[in-house]
C-alpha cells in the first residue's frame, strides 16, 4: 500500500444476491469484518445477474469498478455462472475479484 492511500480509501463491495435474508446475513457479517479491519467498507446490492451486468458495465465505463464482487450462482433472469462468463470475457474485467 503506497503511502497509506489504500487504507484510507473505502473498500467497495457489490453483492449480487436475490434473497433478502442472505443480503441481511451478509450485511451483518460485513459489520463484523469492518470492526476488525478498521477500514470503511461500502456495500452495494444488486438483485440479479442482468441488473449486475448493467451496473458493472456502467462502472467500467466510468472507471468506478468495485474492489470485489460477491456473487450468488442461483438467480433469476441471468444466473451467476452466465454472469461470470460474461464478466470474464471482458478484458478489463478479467482481473476483478469475484467470490
Amino acid at each position: 500500500m503506497p503511502n497509506g492511500t489504500q487504507a484510507s480509501k473505502p473498500c467497495r463491495v457489490i453483492l449480487i444476491e436475490d434473497d433478502p435474508d442472505d443480503v441481511y446475513l451478509f450485511e451483518r457479517a460485513l459489520d463484523q469484518v469492518k470492526a476488525g479491519i478498521g477500514r470503511e467498507v461500502v456495500l452495494e446490492t444488486v438483485c440479479d445477474g442482468l441488473d449486475a451486468t448493467y451496473q458493472i458495465s456502467i462502472e467500467d465505463l466510468t472507471n468506478r469498478l468495485p474492489d470485489i464482487l460477491v456473487l450468488d450462482l442461483n438467480m433469476p433472469r441471468l444466473d451467476g455462472v452466465r454472469f461470470l462468463h460474461a464478466l470474464r470475457a471482458t478484458f478489463q474485467l478479467s482481473e476483478l475479484p469475484v467470490v
